[in-house]
């Protein structure tokens, strides 16, 4: 059967007291918390004080007993009196080191049955703050970009195809969910490219958007939607100079960057 008397002596948080509607209950709060934490500073100190007391008396004590030792090896003679007289203080030390253990229990005693409040019902076992710092980006050069769209064209090249070539909005955005690694710069410079190279050999019909304009390329060559057909169709401009060169050169519309 389990003993839930122990919970008998818990002084519980001041916010589930209930106040009278006259009186500031913050205030009261306040008071209440500071007179609990004056309390345990008094309980503290005092077994602080307690403990000195008695290691003190302790230490005394050793000296003491060292002393005589010393004189019944050395004199065991004439220093009669020396030793009676260290005797006597011996066994006064001897009775105040019990006294100051007399007090130090009565004090863990008096500890034992203190209710338990917010600050003593546990303590942390351990501490520990992780701050995440973001690392600082390095302003990539032409080439590492060139680089970088190259190697990652050549990885998703059939994945970014299969993308451009659909025409309903839920269709592309149901693909970009299960290809999220397709949402990037890269993806959207190689649709534009692609765009460019298919509005140069005249061959609209395949192609589902024309991202430099945001208006989309119906089934038929020549017919336009006005909306995009992908999440990237609008919008969209190519970040890398050769892609904005190629772009510039066959739209019939100022290319501008955001």
């Amino acid at each position: 059967m389990v003993d839930y008397s122990v919970w008998d002596h818990i002084e519980v948080s001041d916010d589930e007291d209930e106040t009278h509607p006259n009186i500031d209950t913050a205030s009261l709060f306040r008071w209440r918390h500071q007179a609990r934490v004056e309390r345990m500073e008094q309980f503290q100190k005092e077994k602080e004080e307690l403990d000195k007391g008695c290691r003190e008396c302790k230490r005394k004590l050793a000296e003491c007993q060292k002393k005589m030792k010393e004189l019944e090896v050395t004199d065991p003679g004439s220093g009669k009196g020396e030793l009676e007289k260290l005797q006597a203080e011996a066994q006064q030390l001897k009775n105040e080191e019990k006294s100051w253990e007399n007090k130090l229990e009565e004090l863990k005693k008096k500890e034992k049955n203190m209710p338990w409040n917010v600050d003593t019902l546990s303590k942390d076992g351990f501490s520990k703050s992780v701050f995440n710092v973001k690392p600082e980006e390095k302003e990539e050069t032409e080439e590492q970009k060139e680089k970088k769209h190259k190697t990652f064209v050549e990885r998703y090249e059939k994945q970014i195809k299969h993308f451009g070539m659909l025409r309903r909005w839920d269709d592309s955005q149901k693909y970009l969910s299960d290809n999220p690694h397709l949402v990037c710069e890269e993806t959207a410079n190689y649709l534009v490219i692609w765009c460019i190279d298919l509005e140069v050999e005249e061959r609209r019909g395949p192609v589902s958007f024309d991202p430099p304009t945001g208006w989309g390329r119906g089934p038929f060559p020549g017919q336009p939607v006005p909306a995009p057909a992908s999440p990237l169709g609008r919008g969209v401009l190519p970040r890398s100079k050769p892609a904005r060169a190629q772009l510039e050169a066959v739209s019939p519309h100022p290319v501008t960057q955001d």
